[in-house]
């Protein structure tokens, strides 16, 4: 059986549906389609900019964001810059618990909307503990 993985199938799916409506999301009043190419462009930039930042095959990379296309392209780009995503939730408010499962991810960085970023920031800013 033939190995297939998520930015495979997700291209084969481009190449089926490109005009078609993939995400949808409300900005201001209405909501506003990005079709399955509109995606996949976004996606390529995503991991340009990935790899133009020296992320690397198989680096860990923490994704905190709420279920927007964002986090969707996002998720992708990770994938596609051959990182390993690791997926957060945005319930984790404990300082402690966020820290722990960063550390034990061996996450390299992690992406955040701006809605999710100050968890990190507080725990950028915190000093160590002797």
């Amino acid at each position: 059986m033939t190995q297939r993985t998520i930015p495979q199938l997700f291209e084969t799916s481009v190449e089926k549906y490109g005009t078609n409506i993939l995400l949808w999301e409300k900005r201001g009043e209405k909501y506003q389609g990005t079709t399955y190419r509109e995606t996949r462009a976004m996606v390529h930039e995503f991991a340009a900019g990935l790899l133009g930042i020296g992320i690397q095959k198989g680096d860990r990379v923490a994704l905190i964001a709420e279920g927007r296309n964002d986090w969707v392209i996002s998720e992708l780009g990770i994938l596609y810059a051959g990182a390993i995503n690791v997926p957060l939730s945005v319930k984790l408010n404990e300082q402690s618990e966020l820290k722990f499962r960063l550390a034990h991810s061996g996450c390299r960085m992690a992406i955040v909307s701006s809605t999710q970023a100050y968890k990190v920031q507080q725990l950028k800013n915190k000093p160590p503990r002797p």
